[in-house]
């Protein structure tokens, strides 16, 4: 099934990308440094009413989905990474979605992805080149199916308004999506495996329309009951200058967005995940009328099915509970994180054990932490049993144990079977006559 990106003859800057942010390059002007979003749509129409549509779906570096103009999902599920490794990851992953279409009447089913080529955080793995892969299948009211993939029949086309992170400017829009041309299917290099997770949930904790008079420039500040992960969605009716920034706390170290909106309706969907507890919004009006734009934040998280419960008479005892809850279900995304702010890659597996073992205790689903271990397993491997925090690869081994006494699922140690063989091996070289580990490379969080 193939894989699409732009045309190389139309857009030859725009093929290649940097493997991760930790890639090293003294050409800035080489190709694999040029930002770019990539519009890739199509419009599906049928001659009998869909009840169903499943499919999987992947992107090199990220995608925003939109189906028949609701948001579905931002993804794919992120590769794992580690500091030390600099090359390309061990596979590529799939997200699956089922959208239910009973109750629309629907006989349409419109397609459009934005895919941004370069990775942005550490956590951000690629496979080198830009790609976007989709194959689903729809069932119909009457019980018949039809597949769908991604083809030379797709369009696509560059966005030109996303001009850099955390950066839009409608203003530098060249041609409208009706004027895209054929994608062009490339060759298949992403290893692909469907994600071993269900697929994030997308929530809107946030939405406010503010209105700015003709000639004036407004600042607006907004609290959020506590500190998310989100991504900012903004839309104008009116041309302006946006300025938006966020922090956990007051005083704190900002994460800025500059947008620029020249049309009487602009939309931006931003692909950084800010870590916010508090929102400035400046916004400039450089319309002849009273303007008005619109704020949400988009929050994913690892979907919740069950929650546990900590209740005491100590109030205080019971906050320490809730606090650490809410911060786990933030961090909770494709993979474990550090925090929302640093996203940081499952390298640092002393961080995601105690992830692992609070999740027994706040929501019970061992499958991330199950996914992390995995994904460490095929880094370790690929990597002769190597990884930078050399003491966090033998917490691997005890999360490894903790999660299968959690969970008693054998397939977990068959899976990592043979990671753990080349990592104990490797261990067994750094020791002395004694037996006692002596000078292991990289870096230490031990005496």
């Amino acid at each position: 099934m193939p894989w699409i990106w732009l045309d190389e003859k139309i857009y030859p800057r725009f093929q290649n990308n940097l493997y991760n942010t930790l890639y090293d390059c003294s050409n800035k002007d080489d190709d694999k440094f040029n930002y770019c979003v990539a519009d890739l749509f199509n419009v599906y129409k049928f001659d009998k009413s869909v009840k169903s549509v499943d499919f999987r779906i992947s992107a090199d570096n990220r995608y925003i989905l939109h189906i028949n103009n609701k948001l579905v999902g931002i993804g794919p599920a992120l590769a794992g990474g580690d500091f030390l490794c600099v090359g390309t990851s061990p596979k590529h992953y799939a997200d699956r979605y089922n959208l239910d279409f009973s109750s629309d009447s629907v006989d349409e089913i419109e397609i459009k992805a934005k895919v941004r080529l370069q990775p942005e955080m550490c956590c951000d793995y690629s496979r080198g080149h830009g790609g976007f892969f989709l194959s689903g299948t729809v069932t119909f009211e009457d019980g018949t199916t039809e597949k769908i993939e991604t083809d030379s029949t797709w369009r696509a086309k560059r966005d030109e308004c996303y001009n850099g992170f955390r950066s839009y400017d409608s203003s530098l829009k060249e041609k409208p999506l009706y004027l895209s041309f054929n994608a062009t299917e490339v060759k298949d290099i992403w290893n692909l495996e469907d994600s071993h997770i269900p697929s994030l949930t997308f929530n809107k904790i946030f939405e406010k329309e503010v209105k700015v008079g003709i000639g004036k420039t407004e600042t607006f500040e907004f609290d959020l009951d506590k500190i998310y992960g989100v991504y900012p969605v903004l839309s104008s009716y009116g041309t302006c200058d946006i300025l938006l920034k966020t922090c956990e706390l007051n005083g704190q170290t900002e994460t800025e967005e500059q947008v620029v909106f020249v049309d009487n309706f602009g939309n931006y969907f931003s692909f950084h995940m800010h870590s916010a507890g508090m929102v400035t919004l400046v916004v400039e009006n450089t319309d002849s009328i009273d303007i008005k734009v619109t704020l949400s934040l988009i929050a994913p998280w690892y979907p919740i099915e069950n929650e546990g419960a900590f209740v005491t008479s100590n109030d205080g005892l019971n906050k320490v509970y809730d606090v650490c809850k809410h911060t786990l279900k933030i961090c909770r995304q494709s993979i474990h994180l550090d925090s929302t702010k640093h996203q940081e890659l499952l390298a640092c597996t002393g961080d995601y054990n105690i992830e692992s073992l609070m999740t027994l205790f706040c929501f019970g689903d061992m499958r991330l932490a199950e996914f992390d271990l995995m994904r460490t397993a095929d880094w370790l491997f690929a990597n002769d049993g190597v990884m930078f925090h050399t003491t966090y690869s033998l917490i691997w081994v005890q999360m490894l144990h903790d999660v299968y006494m959690i969970t008693g699922r054998k397939e977990i140690l068959y899976y990592c079977k043979n990671a753990l063989s080349k990592l104990l091996e490797r261990f067994d070289s750094y020791k002395d006559e004694n037996g006692i580990i002596e000078n292991p490379p990289d870096f230490m969080f031990v005496d």
